[in-house]
């Protein structure tokens, strides 16, 4: 990684990182499921811990591409995370077990909270404006859990940072 122990990466590469979690799954296949998407996310900060060492870069990058599979509204914790300590110089042997460690865990409490409770709640909300023929309610649906699963995204994400 890093040879000194100067951080290269500000609150904006985590955000960056955060808003790209978005396209996890843009890059899922039936061999690594999200491990492309995962080293989609990170690259631009990643590239930023590496300079010019474009080796690195890449050895970084295919290490990255390996099994990942998460949900991807609390993924911005394990890559804020991960960023952290990259660019702190900690070896990828490390952050990825505390990745891989996570995975799990965050999949069952993200699915649960994405899925099973939030999806239902603004259904319910917004199905029902609908029905009394409030034509916004396809938009508010969209807008709320959208803005909700943004929120929880930005929690995670200065989670994972701090």
């Amino acid at each position: 990684m890093t040879g000194s122990n100067e951080k290269k990466l500000v609150k904006g590469d985590y955000t960056k990182t955060m808003i790209r979690a978005w396209l996890l799954q843009n890059g899922f296949n039936y061999s690594n499921y999200q491990g492309n998407g995962y080293s989609y996310v990170v690259y631009p900060a990643l590239k930023k811990i590496h300079g010019s060492n474009k080796e690195a870069l890449c050895k970084d990058l295919a290490e990255n591409c390996e099994f990942y599979n998460t949900n991807p509204n609390l993924l911005p914790f394990v890559t804020s995370l991960h960023l952290a300590m990259a660019d702190e110089g900690v070896p990828y042997s490390e952050i990825r077990g505390l990745k891989m460690a996570l995975m799990g865990p965050l999949a069952g409490i993200g699915d649960s909270l994405s899925q099973f409770c939030l999806a239902p709640l603004y259904s319910t909300i917004f199905s029902s404006l609908a029905m009394q023929g409030m034509a916004f309610a396809p938009v508010g649906f969209f807008l709320a859990i959208n803005a909700t699963l943004l929120a929880i995204k930005y929690v995670m994400m200065n989670l994972g940072h701090k």
